[in-house]
């Protein structure tokens, strides 16, 4: 089962049915309409596209590895979505990740639109600085923009304390595993970890806020 097929139950199409406008009586022949010629669709530019938040570490590793980078390929695969990056690499973890929520807040109260917030970043202790951030990530969902974290790969019996009582936590995307409960335990799926399951659920949640529909916030 795709990602999409999972989020039936969850999605809404907001669009109306218009109605159908009665014919003319009129018998005054028609006027012949000239023909039209359509121009190509325009390329999605930055503007157009969807738009996500990202909020990661976009150190690279001695292996060349960086973690932000590639979650923002996963996210952007077909070029797309619009990511804006923000950078919680350096100093304290829980105070940067609260700090870039602040600006997602700012941003949202200023009228920004945005399509979803990925965090594909765990931690387990459980602290006021926690409990800080799965606030903010609640008052995001109540703006109506999903907020995707990563359940974790450190299960099984560990719970991401960064997940929050309105976020997806995502587990899996193959079976379309999207609940709370699959914070505990570690990904079994397409993708190596939980981050780039998490990834892919917010593509494509991004892509169907974009397109109008209603999401089912947890």
């Amino acid at each position: 089962m795709d990602i999409l097929n999972s989020l039936k139950s969850r999605v809404a199409n907001t669009s109306g049915t218009s109605g159908t406008t009665p014919a003319s009586t009129s018998t005054t022949p028609a006027a012949v309409a000239p023909a039209v010629v359509r121009a190509p669709a325009p390329t999605p530019t930055a503007s157009t596209k969807p738009t996500v938040v990202e909020i990661d570490s976009f150190i690279t590793d001695s292996q060349g590895f960086n973690h932000g980078e590639q979650v923002a390929k996963t996210i952007n695969a077909n070029n797309d979505i619009n990511v804006i990056k923000m950078d919680i690499s350096s100093g304290d973890g829980y105070a940067n990740v609260s700090n870039a929520l602040d600006q997602v807040l700012a941003r949202l109260k200023n009228g920004e639109h945005i399509d979803a917030v990925n965090l594909s970043q765990q931690a387990y202790v459980e602290n006021a600085q926690a409990a800080e951030i799965r606030a903010k990530l609640d008052q995001i969902a109540a703006m109506g923009v999903p907020v995707d974290v990563a359940a974790g790969n450190d299960g099984p019996n560990k719970t991401n304390v960064l997940v929050s009582a309105h976020s997806f936590s995502v587990a899996s995307t193959t079976n379309g595993v999207v609940n709370a409960s699959s914070g505990k335990g570690n990904v079994n799926a397409e993708a190596s970890t939980t981050s780039f399951a998490a990834a892919e659920f917010t593509r494509q949640i991004a892509l169907l806020h974009a397109a109008g529909k209603a999401i089912a916030i947890p």
